[in-house]
């Protein structure tokens, strides 16, 4: 019977494996993002947000210059 060898394996004279760490499991775009806004790391604005912001901006200048013409 094949039982599973625990990390590190020990012959007796060397441990094999001593030193060895599993790879990291691959993180999700979310937990990316989430470990990034934990972390205190800003990421760069994408077009699309680029674009949204600027037109917010252009907004509010056209409406308040109507309300500075109105009064």
């Amino acid at each position: 019977m094949h039982q599973k060898q625990n990390v590190p394996y020990d012959t007796g004279k060397v441990k094999i494996g001593l030193l060895y760490q599993p790879p990291p499991a691959q993180m999700s775009e979310d937990e990316e993002k989430i470990q990034a806004a934990l972390l205190g790391i800003r990421q760069p604005f994408t077009d699309v947000t680029r674009a949204l912001v600027q037109v917010g901006a252009a907004l509010a200048v056209i409406i308040a210059i109507g309300y500075l013409l109105t009064r």
